[in-house]
């Protein structure tokens, strides 16, 4: 890069800010009115698939989205389909209803397939999204590694996904677990660029919440050494009521882009502190209302914390 042209990286965050995604539970669909102004048009809003709601509840959720101007990503998770017809009856009804064009396929996290699915590469291999259209396709990306799956494993999938995915027209995207830690955040992703893996990146992070309900969700589903940091530190969040802002990650994250030229890497937030308060903040990232100073400040004191 020309150093007369050199991104800073204030410049980076509000690129990352640009074209980022929010991750929300459909419970939170209902609050999106108030949010006009902090997201931006056609936004990304991933919705999450959980095992206790139905093909109906995801449907409504992105036909609402839909409608209100943003663009509805579902999570379609491959042990929770029962049957091919299933799939492809929700497949016609999420395009036929709520326009959806994107989607998040993954595995899903539960022990036994309710159907003939166990993986997500086994979903694409159907052909179902090619066949109706979709535009882009995401897969799920482990910068700390999976719980119950070896790294040999997690690159074998990969690349099975990129062979299916290849053969069509669609775009295929990563979208990461939620990470806490920008250093595992860098390396995968330059693992990705020395395998010659060029699709887009989403950084799954967490949006600022309480430094409480960080330490819960650790607990419950996270994995590597950023999360076993936060559980290690569960003794101090119950005698001090802390905060966490992803103001540091983000800025970590930019200066390795700025060097890396990773202009495809984009920020997803999951709305732990809440879908309002989430989009909020990046509102602020994306309009350049920040300064790289008071973002280290305020995190140089929640780790004094």
């Amino acid at each position: 890069m020309n150093a007369h042209h050199a991104v800073r990286p204030a410049e980076q965050i509000r690129d990352l800010a640009q074209n980022a995604s929010i991750e929300a539970p459909l419970a939170s669909v209902k609050d999106f009115p108030a949010l006009r102004g902090f997201l931006p048009p056609a936004g990304k809003v991933f919705l999450n698939v959980v095992p206790r709601l139905s093909m109906d509840d995801m449907v409504a959720a992105a036909a609402l989205l839909r409608r209100r101007g943003y663009e509805p990503v579902p999570h379609i998770a491959a042990r929770l389909v029962n049957s091919r017809s299933a799939l492809n009856n929700y497949v016609s009804r999420l395009c036929g209803e709520a326009d959806v064009r994107q989607a998040l396929i993954i595995g899903g996290d539960v022990p036994s397939p309710a159907g003939p699915f166990s993986s997500a590469a086994e979903l694409l291999e159907t052909g179902i999204f090619d066949a109706a259209g979709f535009e882009t396709l995401g897969i799920a990306g482990y910068p700390e590694g999976h719980p119950k799956i070896a790294v040999a494993d997690l690159d074998a999938a990969l690349e099975r996904k990129r062979a299916v995915v290849a053969r069509t027209g669609v775009q295929l995207e990563f979208v990461t677990q939620v990470c806490f830690d920008a250093a595992a955040i860098i390396n995968w992703r330059a693992r990705l660029r020395e395998r010659g893996i060029g699709c887009p990146v989403r950084v799954g992070i967490p949006g600022p919440t309480s430094l409480r309900t960080m330490v819960r969700y650790a607990a419950i589903c996270g994995v590597g050494p950023s999360a076993r940091l936060l559980r290690r530190n569960a003794w101090a969040v119950g005698r001090l009521a802390g905060a966490w802002d992803p103001g540091r990650l983000v800025t970590e994250v930019a200066k390795d882009l700025v060097s890396g030229g990773a202009a495809d890497t984009h920020l997803h937030l999951f709305s732990f502190g809440g879908i309002e308060r989430t989009a909020r903040w990046l509102a602020q990232l994306r309009d350049g209302r920040f300064t790289l100073a008071r973002l280290d400040r305020r995190i140089r004191t929640e780790e004094r914390v």
